[in-house]
């Protein structure tokens, strides 16, 4: 008979009699809570999330050197196309992940984020997202406007780069 194991796709039970084993780590599934579980645990040594990268701590400052200055932060911000000042909610989960209920509750994030501060402009509260298909831009606009959100307005887009790129430009939003 097969062996069926979750690992990735979502960091906590299932639910389903189905999936034997739950891949994890003790961070994501702590052993105190495996009662909880329908599977059965398969910890892994010290990370959820196994990859092959070796990333080059030299080539992220906030990592390996130290905090950024303000200047230096905002003027990174402005590279990225981010307000050099505000709130930057960020999700560079992969689109084809999200739902239309996931982007009505963005919009409702964004709205109440707006409406909720006068001290902050609609400039200064943004949606960060991996995307640089213009069809899917198109997409999440039309999506967005059906929720009374202007796309031009609220969302930034971030290209693939390569992974040490990648994961320094978080520490941008």
């Amino acid at each position: 008979a097969p062996i069926v194991m979750h690992y990735m796709g979502f960091g906590a039970t299932t639910g389903a009699k189905y999936i034997h084993y739950f891949l994890g780590d003790t961070a994501v599934a702590p052993p105190e809570l495996a009662n909880y579980y329908t599977e059965k645990m398969a910890y892994l040594g010290a990370s959820f999330y196994v990859n092959s990268y070796r990333v080059d701590t030299d080539r992220m400052p906030f990592v390996g050197r130290g905090v950024w200055s303000d200047d230096h932060f905002r003027e990174a911000r402005e590279n990225n196309s981010l307000p050099a000042t505000g709130v930057v909610l960020c999700n560079f989960n992969h689109l084809h992940k999200t739902s239309r209920a996931q982007w009505a509750v963005w919009a409702e994030i964004l709205k109440s984020a707006n409406a909720g501060d006068e001290t902050l402009s609609h400039e200064q509260v943004v949606l960060w997202t991996l995307n640089d298909n213009l069809d899917t831009q198109s997409s999440i606009a039309l999506e967005l406007a059906f929720h009374g959100v202007d796309e031009k307005t609220f969302m930034r887009y971030a290209g693939h780069e390569k992974i040490w790129e990648h994961l320094q430009r978080h520490a941008l939003a």
